[in-house]
């Protein structure tokens, strides 16, 4: 299969995937939430706006990670720098914010189909790589929790992008590529701290790179 036409397939699957994933963000808002998550992700982010210091001396702040709450605090700066402040007494405010959030997981959602294709083409070829992404564009969970403000896509994207950053690693073992996975794990963990579980393929692709750190020199050999 020629590059070209992968990568029109991929943007086929990845278009229709997205779709999927930003379709009728609205429904339920703004007062169900039938996530549990959702609402405390929403809760945790509203108390990061006005009160950080109050959000940093709480324990149940941590339950989740800050990083798509900080994401939402910027949407809603957006929004109001160019449409008006968000009243969320408001019923139409209150459905205009928890839409920001579920975009943002959509986002996410919609990100991770190339990643995941970048991946599996990587380790087994284009074909192989449309397969996961059309499976991922098209699987039930991940569409399911698109449309909610949780920690789940943003973990997920950066999950992935640790995935694609230490089979670099593995195969090259390069400073950069090392530093690649790093980030990409910060940024998982700072979704959400189960992310932790990717050490271990992390610790593997270290062992299985080409470049081991080198012993120290004996004195002189400086």
């Amino acid at each position: 299969m020629t590059r070209s036409r992968a990568l029109l397939l991929l943007m086929t699957i990845t278009a229709i995937g997205g779709a999927l994933r930003f379709y009728n963000l609205a429904w339920g808002a703004p007062y169900h939430h039938f996530h549990t998550d959702e609402h405390a992700v929403f809760i945790g982010a509203d108390l990061l706006r006005s009160s950080p210091s109050i959000a940093a001396l709480s324990g149940k702040f941590f339950v989740d990670g800050p990083l798509p709450m900080y994401l939402v605090n910027v949407a809603r700066w957006v929004y109001e720098t160019l449409a008006h402040p968000l009243a969320l007494t408001v019923r139409q405010d209150a459905i205009a914010y928890m839409v920001l959030g579920r975009a943002i997981s959509a986002a996410f959602g919609t990100a991770t189909i190339p990643v995941i294709y970048a991946v599996a083409a990587r380790v087994a070829g284009r074909p192989a790589g449309l397969l996961a992404a059309a499976f991922l564009a098209f699987s039930v969970l991940p569409i399911r929790d698109s449309h909610f403000f949780s920690v789940d896509m943003s973990m997920t994207f950066f999950c992935m992008l640790t995935w694609l950053a230490l089979l670099r690693m593995a195969e090259r073992g390069s400073v950069r590529a090392g530093i690649a996975t790093g980030m990409a794990l910060a940024a998982a963990l700072t979704c959400s701290h189960r992310a932790a579980f990717m050490v271990v393929p992390i610790g593997l692709a270290h062992l299985l790179s080409p470049v081991r750190p080198r012993s120290i020199r004996p004195y002189g050999a400086w």
